[in-house]
């Protein structure tokens, strides 16, 4: 299992959009789901709030995430563009593996 964790910032005012595009069934997950090798995303809200969120990925392996990455980049990178805005802080965390 290959592990991707991101950290978000978002303002108030851009929350219910943020959340449509980034929750477990938002857009981003209904792309990644187009590939088998997806196994899910976890959308998390800081329990203190502030509009802090942690996305975390969760995919078959390394190399089956760089193969969706390489084969969908346009969407990609269609569906980023849109959500640019949305967040004012994204920060790769860390990419992980399960040590089976």
């Amino acid at each position: 299992m290959y592990v991707i964790i991101r950290r978000y910032r978002v303002a108030e005012e851009h929350q219910a959009s943020f959340l449509r595009h980034y929750n477990d069934d938002g857009d981003w997950a209904a792309l990644f789901r187009r590939d088998p090798a997806f196994k899910g995303a976890r959308l998390l809200r800081d329990a203190q709030g502030g509009g802090a969120y942690l996305g975390i990925e969760y995919w078959e392996s390394l190399t089956a995430y760089e193969r969706f990455m390489r084969l969908n980049a346009a969407a990609c990178a269609e569906l980023d563009a849109r959500c640019e805005a949305l967040a004012s802080e994204r920060t790769l965390l860390g990419r992980y593996i399960h040590p089976a």
